[in-house]
């Protein structure tokens, strides 16, 4: 899921292209708003909303789930906070890396 799911530089990423892929591979596309994107001054000040706790505990409840972003690194942008409050509410988040390497997200007081 993406907050925005359109590129002009990377159309392969926008909504329907991407859900058409997915789909190819046996994968359902999901996109549930803007609740969980990026791009926003304070993204911890925004982990308290209602809009973002209803989000976050939707996404806890589906297995194996996949959040998205145009950054690379998780721990360079909006994933970091989520994965956070994935894996301190007891589920388990592996970052999936360039190279096919993973990396599990870290457990830390948010």
């Amino acid at each position: 899921m993406r907050a925005y799911p359109a590129s002009r530089r990377h159309p392969q990423f926008s909504r329907e292209a991407l859900s058409r892929s997915l789909q190819e591979s046996g994968i359902q596309y999901v996109w549930e708003g803007k609740a969980l994107g990026g791009m926003r001054k304070s993204y911890a000040d925004h982990m308290s909303s209602a809009d973002f706790q209803s989000a976050a505990e939707a996404l806890a409840k589906r297995q194996n789930a996949c959040i998205m972003c145009a950054e690379s690194d998780p721990a360079d942008c909006h994933r970091s906070h989520i994965s956070d409050w994935l894996v301190s509410n007891g589920q388990r988040v592996v970052h999936l890396l360039g190279d096919g390497k993973r990396r599990e997200h870290p457990a830390r007081l948010i």
